[in-house]
C-alpha cells in the first residue's frame, strides 16, 4: 500500500509541476502581449504625425477646409509648417492658408487649426493641395498630397501620415 501511495504522490507532484509550467508560459505570454505595444507607444523613439483634413460644403456656398494634426509618435514635433490650397477645375486658386506651429507634444498631442473658408459652387470639383514640413527628432520631413472632391458628397475627410 505504501508503494501505491508513493506512486500516486509522484504523479500528483508531476501534475503540479506541469501546471506551474503552464501558468508561467501564460504569464510570460500575457506580459509580452502587454509590454510590446506599451514600449512601441510610449518608449521607442519615432516620428509619426497624422494630418486629417475635413472638407465641408455648407449653405450659401461657403466651403470649409478644417485641418487637424495629431502627433502619434514619441518625438515632439518641434516646428511644423502646413500649407493648404484649394484649386478649382480651371486651376484657379479658391483659397490658400499657411499654418506655423511651434510644438506639438508627443503621444496623441493634437493641434486643431483654424478653417480655410472660401465661397464656391457645390457643383464644382476642387483639388485640395497639402504641403507639410516637419522638424522632429532631429530630422526634417517634407510631404505633399493632393485630394479631389467628389459629387454628391458634401462632407469628406482625408487622413495622411508623416513617418
Amino acid at each position: 500500500m505504501a508503494d501505491e501511495d508513493e506512486g500516486g504522490e509522484e504523479a500528483l507532484q508531476a501534475l503540479r509541476k506541469k501546471r506551474r509550467g503552464r501558468r508561467r508560459i501564460a504569464l510570460v505570454t500575457a506580459l509580452v502581449v502587454i509590454l510590446i505595444p506599451a514600449l512601441y507607444f510610449f518608449v521607442i523613439p519615432r516620428t509619426e504625425l497624422s494630418v486629417r483634413v475635413f472638407y465641408n460644403e455648407s449653405v450659401l456656398n461657403n466651403i470649409n477646409v478644417d485641418p487637424q494634426i495629431t502627433n502619434t509618435g514619441t518625438n515632439e514635433a518641434e516646428s511644423l509648417t502646413l500649407t493648404i490650397a484649394v484649386v478649382n477645375s480651371t486651376d484657379y486658386e479658391m483659397g490658400k492658408k499657411e499654418y506655423s506651429i511651434g510644438d506639438i507634444p508627443p503621444v496623441m498631442g493634437v493641434a486643431k487649426l483654424d478653417a480655410l473658408t472660401f465661397r464656391g459652387s457645390q457643383y464644382e470639383r476642387y483639388t485640395i493641395v497639402i504641403d507639410i514640413e516637419l522638424n522632429a527628432g532631429g530630422t526634417t520631413l517634407t510631404r505633399h498630397w493632393s485630394h479631389n472632391t467628389e459629387e454628391p458628397y458634401l462632407n469628406l475627410d482625408w487622413t495622411d501620415r508623416v513617418n
